[in-house]
């Protein structure tokens, strides 16, 4: 572990996941392995010293939890306009990675096609 990381939000998800499995280890370990899995370091090691990992842990299990949430709402209120939505913005993103000198227009016109068709469903038209 290191100082490499200057704040918790900037340890990348698998090294979360890997230190959180270490104080899991050293929890059922006992306390020689808890003495010295648990210890915080000065200065503090945001990859490392456990009550900055559990946090951050936690930090972006509330986010993913609400960032589910809304997709969950969206789906539950039958938002079929939303979808038609993120299928237009995924046909635009696939066609920009797959042709990004040449703009298609039958993709462009898909994508827009399904833009109107989520604007009739917002303005009170079929589900």
């Amino acid at each position: 572990m290191s100082t490499k990381y200057q704040n918790s939000a900037d340890v990348p998800l698998d090294v979360i996941i890997a230190r959180l499995k270490e104080l899991s280890d050293a929890v059922a370990g006992g306390r020689e392995s808890q003495g010295r899995e648990f210890t915080m370091r000065i200065p503090a090691e945001c990859d490392r010293d456990a009550d900055l990992v559990i946090g951050e842990a936690a930090r972006r299990l509330e986010q993913a939890q609400t960032r589910v949430a809304e997709l969950e709402k969206c789906v539950d209120d039958g938002s079929d306009a939303w979808l038609l939505r993120k299928q237009a913005e995924a046909v635009e993103d696939m066609w920009d990675k797959v042709n990004p000198d040449n703009p298609g227009r039958s993709l462009k016109n898909e994508a827009q096609r399904l833009r109107s068709e989520a604007d009739d469903i917002e303005r009170g038209g079929d589900q």
